[in-house]
């Protein structure tokens, strides 16, 4: 549920031609939490998880935290859709 809403959110942005600064904010807050939750959840089940599902959290998390750190950093340029002749 978590991934649809997600999926729904992001692309409802991705569809705008403006896009407000609280949305852009939301975003790069909600993929910092669930990078840190996957590291969280790899801490957790270390004792119990295989060590592929453990690589999948750590990798999830790592990528997920990276993204949140690229989105803030390009909030404003995020604000606005780039269209160019080669993209229509």
């Amino acid at each position: 549920m978590v991934n649809l809403a997600y999926g729904a959110f992001s692309f409802s942005l991705a569809m705008r031609a403006r896009r407000p600064r609280t949305l852009i904010v939301l975003l790069v807050v909600a993929n910092a939490t669930w990078g840190g939750l996957c590291v969280l959840a790899a801490a957790v089940l270390t004792g119990t998880a295989s060590v592929f599902g453990l690589a999948h959290l750590v990798g999830e998390g790592m990528f997920v935290g990276r993204l949140a750190g690229l989105e803030w950093r390009q909030r404003e340029q995020l604000r606005t859709a780039c269209l160019t002749s080669a993209s229509i």
